[in-house]
């Protein structure tokens, strides 16, 4: 029995990212889509466009009687970041936003399926999301749209 099913849901929901078709940027760049953020800064993607896992937050685990089985609630998050160079911070939150309306297909379509994330071992359950702007460094703004995904997930049966 796994300790948790956080982690296979995150493997499933980054291949599942990997195989979408994103729009290309203006520029061309296609978001990098990562674990989690790069450790050094070379490894930052040169269009500055990046969709990486934040915390995870457990809500609540529920054994039942027998250890028959056991649900698992938490929220999955997924951070949606856009840098640009210049002093255009509307096409920054714009692109963010192009994004994120992808990533929501995606998750709409996981919460309609009978097995999301490839299994039935899962439900998804509420969204909620945050947008801010900030400046990322000099002559650069960075727009993050944080969604934050519910999800149930069975660790035993």
């Amino acid at each position: 029995m796994p300790a948790s099913t956080v982690p296979a849901a995150k493997a499933a929901l980054k291949a599942l990212l990997e195989a979408w078709t994103f729009p290309p940027a203006s520029e061309g760049q296609l978001p990098v889509i990562r674990w989690g953020y790069p450790s050094e800064a070379e490894d930052r993607p040169p269009g500055g466009e990046l969709i990486v896992f934040g915390q995870t937050e457990i809500n609540t685990t529920s054994p039942q009687l027998g250890n028959v089985r056991q649900d698992e609630d938490y929220t999955l998050q997924v951070i949606i970041e856009v840098r640009r160079y210049g002093d255009d911070e509307q096409a920054t939150e714009e692109r963010a936003w192009d994004l994120y309306a992808e990533v929501s297909t995606l998750l709409a379509n996981e919460q309609k399926s009978r097995q999301p994330f490839g299994s039935p071992l899962y439900r998804l359950g509420d969204r909620r999301i945050r947008q801010q702007n900030n400046v990322a460094s000099q002559n650069q703004w960075m727009t993050q749209i944080i969604v934050d995904q519910g999800v149930t997930g069975l660790v035993a049966q």
